[in-house]
């Protein structure tokens, strides 16, 4: 590598590279994505590689970049899924953001499978409550994205503005979905985000073998109503207006 990106400008880098990190960050959930852990590698136009494909000019215009982005240092990612509080996107600030995803980049988020990718983590070892972030953060991607909305917006979803006083409208989509958990709660004995092999119950077809007990089907259905019910409050206009407001600031 070259550097990291916080000494090459932003504007130099594709919005295949930029894009592709975002949806990593969104999956993860990462608390420390910041200029310093993404390295730049210049890129060698002699050998045989693909360019970025894009769907507009803005895409275009940063086909032939001569760089390639490559993330690093992912400890703080997959928080527990109640304290989502710290996510922190840097790259919520280059323009790149803002483009529409490419067809490309909308199939293969369509593609992803959140409960496999939450049986993967469970088998690295990880905590229940981690990959039910996986999950969530999927679903909730998946959702904006056939919803229309650019990587900058969905950013501004999950991520705290200003002060940071305020709930995101992710954490609240938590909130809300914990919420109606706990009315339905008296009849079910095992915590929510519990993700353990269990008799019985609906099993994910998949070489990774997860099954999902009566209690997490009804978790996760009602973060997918949570999900939908907040973002019908939260066009592309309104937030592009919330944007405009605080760069104006």
């Amino acid at each position: 590598n070259i550097g990291s990106s916080e000494d090459i400008g932003p504007s130099k880098f594709s919005v295949k590279d930029v894009h592709r990190i975002g949806v990593l960050d969104i999956r993860l959930c990462n608390l420390d994505r910041h200029l310093g852990n993404i390295l730049v590698s210049k890129i060698d136009h002699n050998r045989s590689i693909k360019g970025n494909q894009g769907d507009n000019e803005f895409d275009n215009k940063y086909k032939d970049s001569d760089y390639k982005l490559v993330p690093i240092d992912h400890a703080y990612i997959l928080p527990d899924f109640r304290h989502l509080e710290e996510v922190n996107f840097e790259w919520l600030n280059w323009k790149q953001t803002k483009v529409p995803f490419s067809q490309d980049t909308l199939d293969y988020i369509k593609s992803l499978n959140p409960f496999e990718d939450a049986a993967k983590v469970k088998m690295l070892g990880l905590e229940d409550s981690s990959a039910m972030t996986l999950i969530i953060t999927t679903l909730f991607l998946q959702h904006c994205a056939k919803q229309g909305l650019t990587l900058w917006e969905i950013g501004n979803l999950i991520q705290r503005h200003g002060m940071g006083n305020e709930k995101s409208v992710l954490e609240k989509v938590v909130q809300s979905a914990m919420t109606q958990y706990k009315k339905k709660a008296m009849e079910m004995i095992r915590e929510p985000y519990s993700l353990g092999r269990e008799d019985g119950g609906h099993r994910i077809t998949s070489k990774y073998d997860l099954r999902w007990s009566r209690k997490l089907d009804v978790f996760l259905k009602l973060i997918h109503d949570a999900i939908k019910s907040k973002l019908d409050h939260y066009p592309a206009q309104i937030l592009h207006e919330e944007g405009e407001s605080e760069e104006a600031d």
